[in-house]
């Protein structure tokens, strides 16, 4: 094939004189490297033979490569900078009568460090591949030898075909317009593909420089110099979207691993790293179309299913785009997967006792708190209900789209629940609230029952002392207080002082593993209101948050309920 002088000189000093170059030229002996980290395994002195052939066009071509039987008014000299001569390479219209007898092993050594490439060349190489490979089923082995040979001869007799088909073709010209295209548009975009910027101080780049160099490039003046339209550009990004898509075994995880660190992405090996590089190319087309001609391109992992694409994203991320470092839709995609490690829920409660009776009713039912992605926190250890601490967290909760829930006693103060209706108003608590009336203990668990855990803890510490479930609710009715505080006035009034706490949340916690909950506390499944509430936490692991805030609400009890349209 060959090209006209104005595109490949374009290609040449964009991949090698411009500055701020982000992906880098290669000599073939790298470039074979490159190639074979991506499944495509090419001897460097078959790439340097079917360059001579005129099959492929390297970005520039240096002294030592060139000889006398090579054709003649095919090379321009043009200075890119190197210590020896360097050329561009027009190439040549390839001959249906090629000798394919390869001279590999025949060619000097330093050969392989005389041709350049460029990383965005990958997508010929990928076609050339396909037509160099033999498709032959394994199980045409199992055939009589005779046959097996005849099948090859026939299949391997096509290739020469394919192989010049691509090299003549129209698809291969019009590949080498992308190509400038990519090379003098990459530096430009790269910011919103990576978010990072490489410069070369030694040659007098920064990264203000690059800025200014930025602010001032004009994008529009590429296409019309390729003789390019939007419309190829936008045929062009689908096609090498498309490829990388149908080539990736890893499709499935595209969504996510475009996030992933771009430095660690390159340790993938054979097809997957192969995609990796189509859908950037993809990508630098797109971010260009967007930048410097607003149209609105499909992402790259959309192509392959159309228009319902960013639909689906919409419902699930919150948006149509995901690949824009938006740090709520990343989060969004990292818990799809299953693999954030922040606490999906957090559930605040008032006191020692209720934290310390939660984390062990939870490890006697063998529930990993950690694992399952819900947080236990102490209010008081937050300074209180009301205080500017707490709505900061649940300010900051909210934003990383943390499932929130709050849990506290009556203690006859109306405020409590005035505070947490506000709370719920402003959607700091998607998920609702729970006020135990009057307290945690008494909306869990019997007279009856408290009574005996009381005499259990005082017995386990070595002194004897009776309370009954009589002196309990009395108290209680009379004075108003939690029966927490009145348990504490009985066992004092028996000379035994013990402070409730982590101690009386843990034994809690026992006689309910123990013992079934009392009719009048259970619910239909047979839970005490406090295990039933960490049962339906637990689901916030397996929940969307944005579509909860979408589709409930929560109601002035706390409890949450669906929107009405």
């Amino acid at each position: 094939m060959q090209i006209e002088f104005a595109l490949a000189r374009s290609i040449a000093e964009a991949a090698i004189t411009e500055p701020y170059r982000q992906v880098r030229v290669l000599t073939t002996r790298d470039f074979t490297k490159f190639l074979k980290d991506r499944g495509i395994s090419l001897h460097w002195e078959t790439i340097h033979y079917l360059w001579q052939l005129g099959i492929l066009h390297p970005v520039a071509v240096l002294e030592p490569a060139l000889a006398q039987e090579l054709g003649k008014g095919r090379f321009y000299s043009l200075d890119l900078q190197f210590e020896v001569g360097s050329f561009i390479d027009l190439g040549q219209d390839v001959s249906e009568n090629l000798n394919w007898a390869l001279p590999i092993g025949r060619l000097p050594g330093n050969l392989a460090d005389s041709l350049l490439w460029h990383p965005f060349q990958l997508w010929i190489f990928h076609q050339l591949a396909r037509r160099l490979e033999v498709p032959i089923a394994i199980e045409a082995s199992l055939s009589s030898s005779e046959s097996y040979t005849k099948l090859t001869h026939k299949l391997v007799s096509q290739v020469p075909k394919m192989v010049i088909e691509l090299a003549n073709g129209d698809q291969h010209i019009t590949f080498l317009k992308i190509l400038s295209l990519l090379l003098q548009v990459e530096p430009i975009v790269h910011i919103s593909i990576d978010n990072s910027v490489s410069t070369y101080p030694h040659l007098g780049e920064s990264l203000d420089g690059y800025m200014a160099w930025r602010e001032h490039f004009d994008g529009q003046a590429v296409l019309p110099s390729l003789g390019f339209t939007v419309e190829d550009v936008e045929h062009w990004h689908h096609s090498l979207a498309t490829t990388a898509h149908i080539t990736d075994p890893l499709n499935k995880f595209r969504i996510l691993l475009r996030h992933a660190n771009r430095r660690k992405l390159k340790s993938l090996e054979g097809t997957a790293l192969l995609a990796v590089d189509l859908y950037d190319a993809a990508e630098v087309l797109r971010r260009y179309l967007e930048q410097f001609y607003g149209r609105d391109l499909l992402e790259e992992d959309d192509v392959i299913y159309g228009p319902q694409g960013p639909d689906v994203k919409k419902r699930f991320y919150g948006s149509a785009k995901t690949a824009d470092f938006k740090r709520s839709v990343f989060r969004r995609i990292v818990r799809e997967f299953d693999l954030d490690p922040q606490a999906r829920t957090t559930w605040f409660v008032e006191g020692d006792t209720e934290e310390a009776y939660i984390r062990h009713v939870a490890e006697l039912l063998y529930i990993d708190l950690d694992r399952a992605g819900v947080e236990i926190m102490n209010i008081n250890g937050l300074g209180g209900l009301a205080s500017d601490r707490l709505v900061e967290l649940l300010e900051r909760l909210t934003r990383e789209e943390v499932f929130t829930f709050v849990s506290i006693d009556a203690d006859n103060r109306e405020e409590h629940l005035r505070c947490l209706r506000i709370y719920a108003k402003k959607e700091l608590l998607p998920i609702g609230f729970k006020v135990w009336q009057p307290d945690f203990e008494t909306s869990n668990f019997s007279f009856e029952e408290l009574a005996k855990v009381a005499n259990i803890i005082v017995a386990d510490d070595g002194y004897t002392a009776n309370i009954t479930a009589n002196e309990i609710q009395q108290e209680v009715d009379r004075s108003g207080q939690s029966a927490r505080k009145v348990i504490e006035k009985l066992w004092a009034k028996q000379l035994f002082r013990h402070r409730m706490g982590t101690d009386w949340g843990k034994a809690l916690a026992n006689w309910a593993s123990n013992n079934p909950c009392p009719a009048d506390y259970a619910d239909s499944e047979g839970n005490r209101p406090t295990n039933a509430l960490l049962f339906r936490l637990l689901r916030g692991q397996l929940s969307n948050y944005w579509e909860t805030l979408k589709h409930f609400t929560v109601d002035s009890d706390g409890n949450p309920i669906a929107r009405k349209y």
